[in-house]
C-alpha cells in the first residue's frame, strides 16, 4: 500500500454506508405512504357507507361520517349529501396523517369516496 492511499478505504466504506442509509430511508418513507394511503382509502369507504346508511334511515349522514372517521383514526375533511331521500349520493373526503410512528410531520394522505342509492 502506498502512503498516499492511506484512508481511501475508510472514505469508500463511509460513502457506501451513507448511500445505504439513503436507500433505506427512502424505502421506509414509501412504505409509510403506502400504508397511510391504504388506511385512508379504507376509512373513506367505511365513512361513506356509514353516512349513506344514516341518510337512508333519515339521520344526519355527516354526523355519522364524523364519528366513523374518528373511529378509524382519520380526519373528515368534507362531507356532502347530494339528491333527495330516495335517491342520494354521499361524498366524503378523509385525511390520514403520514408517519404516525414518527410524530406529527404535517404530511397527510387524502382519499375521497362516495356511496348512496343514486
Amino acid at each position: 500500500m502506498r502512503p498516499d492511499e492511506r484512508g481511501a478505504g475508510t472514505l469508500m466504506v463511509a460513502a457506501v454506508c451513507l448511500a445505504l442509509v439513503a436507500v433505506v430511508t427512502g424505502a421506509l418513507v414509501l412504505v409509510g405512504w403506502l400504508g397511510a394511503a391504504t388506511r385512508a382509502g379504507g376509512a373513506a369507504d367505511l365513512t361513506a357507507l356509514a353516512a349513506a346508511e344514516a341518510v337512508a334511515q333519515g339521520q344526519d349522514g355527516c354526523a355519522i361520517a364524523t364519528r366513523t372517521a374518528e373511529a378509524n383514526e382519520a380526519d373528515l375533511e368534507t362531507c356532502q349529501v347530494f339528491g333527495e331521500p330516495r335517491s342520494f349520493v354521499v361524498e366524503v373526503s378523509i385525511r390520514v396523517p403520514l408517519g404516525a410512528g414518527l410524530g406529527r410531520t404535517g404530511l397527510a394522505v387524502t382519499r375521497t369516496a362516495t356511496a348512496g342509492t343514486g
